[in-house]
């Protein structure tokens, strides 16, 4: 498949130098950007996602509430899988 991607000179440039520094192609070393990039991301369904981070379980009740806690809770756990975007 041909992607078509518009960037400034400057970084053409710059992307030109690194690679032929390291001696790859540009389409190889966006392909790995690309690759890596959406393999950072979640997959799925918000409810898939919070399945997966919290193994389907609800917040613990015995704590202070749930309501109060639990988005602070998620986001670090997102955070802590996923980095901080």
């Amino acid at each position: 498949m041909t992607l078509t991607v518009k960037i400034d000179e400057r970084t053409k440039s710059a992307l030109a130098e690194c690679c032929r520094r390291e001696g790859q192609t540009k389409s190889a070393v966006i392909r790995r950007l690309i690759e890596g990039y959406v393999a950072a991301r979640p997959r799925g369904s918000p409810a898939q996602v919070y399945d997966e981070v919290t193994g389907g379980r609800p917040p613990s009740s015995d704590r202070k509430p749930a309501s109060r806690d639990h988005s602070r809770i998620i986001k670090a756990k997102l955070r802590a899988r996923y980095g901080d975007r």
